[in-house]
C-alpha cells in the first residue's frame, strides 16, 4: 500500500489496492499509512547521514536470492488467475572494519546496479577519499 501510495496519487493507490489485493481501503488511511512510513524513512536517513565518520576500510558483503513474485492477469477474480513468477534480487552488505553494524543495498537489476547502490552506501558510511566503481564478479 505504502508502495503505491509513493508511486501514484493516493486516489490512484485505493484503486491499484483492489485491482491487485482485492481490498477497499479508504483514500486517507493511504494517505496516513504512506505518511507515516515517509516521515520514518526521513528519521532513518537523518540518522544515516548523522553518523557518517572518516573510515578508510569497509567489509562488503554481495549475494543473490531467487524470490516470488505474483502477475495478476485483469479479470474479476484475481485469485485463480495469478501467475508465479521468480526473480533474482540481489543483496550488497557494507560495514564499518572493526564495528559489527550493516548497511543494506538491493536491486532486481543487474549487479552493475548494486554496485552503483553500495557505492553510495559506502559514501554515506564515511568512506573517504576516491571509491572507485564496483564490480561485482
Amino acid at each position: 500500500m505504502t508502495d503505491f501510495g509513493i508511486e501514484e496519487s493516493f486516489s490512484g493507490a485505493a484503486v491499484r489496492m483492489k485491482e491487485h489485493h482485492g481490498v477497499n481501503i479508504n483514500v486517507s488511511a493511504i494517505r496516513k499509512v504512506t505518511e507515516m512510513h515517509a516521515e520514518r524513512a526521513q528519521d532513518i536517513m537523518m540518522a544515516f547521514a548523522q553518523e557518517k565518520r572518516s573510515v578508510t576500510q569497509m567489509v562488503l558483503e554481495m549475494d543473490g536470492e531467487m524470490v516470488p513474485l505474483v502477475e495478476y492477469r485483469k479479470v474479476c477474480d484475481q485469485r485463480r488467475e495469478k501467475t508465479l513468477l521468480w526473480a533474482e534480487l540481489r543483496v550488497g552488505a557494507a560495514q564499518r572494519h572493526g564495528e559489527v553494524e550493516w548497511k543494506y543495498a538491493t536491486s532486481f537489476k543487474n549487479a552493475e546496479e548494486l554496485g552503483d547502490r553500495m557505492r553510495i552506501t559506502m559514501q554515506k558510511m564515511g568512506m573517504n577519499g576516491r571509491i572507485p566503481k564496483l564490480w561485482v564478479a
